[in-house]
């Protein structure tokens, strides 16, 4: 077992016993390789977090739940923003009803599941059973909590840029092109 501490918040330090089949090498190097995430030590532990699932039922000192529950809300958020914000710009002169459509069709939970699992994030998640059982919304909150980690990890412009040029043009290259 490996132990990371996990410190996001002032004052909330506890310690996450990962299995040995995911260590913080391990996790750098799959971020890199299949995701294209160059992380730095300092922050591996919010990438594990980012993977969590509740069923390893950690808690923080305070007896708060740590998972990546919080980083997928962060990350919808992050997502609908970006969306937003590029067909405000390229399409000027579409009506409200017409934008958010568009939007919609993006940021639907059906689409954000594809793209979570043709980017496999359900082999990165960290589960207290040996056989989990999710449902398919896992690989769109997956997804959700993979952005909102890197919003916090480094900032709205590179979450944009990462979204857009790495999720949307490998995995919904239809919708990247309505987006550029």
């Amino acid at each position: 077992m490996t132990t990371i501490t996990i410190s996001l918040i002032k004052g909330r330090k506890p310690n996450i016993q990962l299995p040995d089949k995911i260590n913080e090498r391990k996790l750098k190097c799959l971020l890199k390789k299949k995701l294209g995430i160059r992380i730095n030590s300092s922050v591996v532990d919010l990438y594990i977090l980012a993977f969590t699932h509740g069923s390893k039922n950690i808690r923080d000192n305070n007896g708060h739940k740590l998972n990546f529950e919080r980083l997928e809300f962060l990350g919808d958020s992050v997502i609908k923003l970006i969306v937003t914000e590029i067909l405000h710009k390229q399409y000027r002169n579409w009506s409200k009803a017409d934008t958010t459509s568009l939007r919609s069709r993006i940021i639907c939970r059906d689409h954000l599941n594809l793209i979570g699992q043709k980017m496999g994030l359900i082999e990165l998640v960290q589960t207290s059973s040996s056989v989990p059982l999710f449902g398919e919304d896992i690989h769109g909150n997956l997804l959700e909590s993979l952005i909102g980690t890197i919003f916090v990890d480094m900032g709205y412009n590179y979450s944009k840029k990462y979204f857009l040029e790495y999720v949307l043009e490998s995995y919904s290259p239809h919708y990247s092109s309505l987006l550029v």
